[in-house]
């Protein structure tokens, strides 16, 4: 196999791999620990903020929990024990949910 020793002399390495990132539409080169840090959540979850990436801010839940307010038909309770109902009349309480 004399072809073979010349084949490995003349053997190219294999380019160094390139890591890039598409944020908005903006392609830029990055190292190996930082394109893992990106991938991990997604590209979509980083922004640009000048000449940064950023991850964006999470937005907060909004949580609605139920508040007792009087309407005009609604709930009489007994003994004032909002978890007992006792009938329906005109200016009774009602649960209704508020959000925070």
């Amino acid at each position: 196999m004399p072809g073979a020793i010349e084949t490995l002399k003349n053997f190219k390495p294999r380019p160094k791999k390139i890591h890039t990132v598409t944020i908005q539409g903006k392609t830029v080169e990055v190292s190996l620990e930082r394109w893992k840090e990106i991938m991990l959540p997604g590209e979509d979850a980083w922004q640009w903020e000048g000449d940064t990436i950023v991850k964006k801010p999470i937005p907060k839940a909004k949580k609605g929990y139920p508040v007792l307010k009087q309407a005009d038909r609604g709930y009489i309770f007994f003994e004032g024990n909002p978890y007992w109902p006792i009938d329906i009349v005109e200016g009774g309480y009602t649960w209704q949910t508020q959000s925070e």
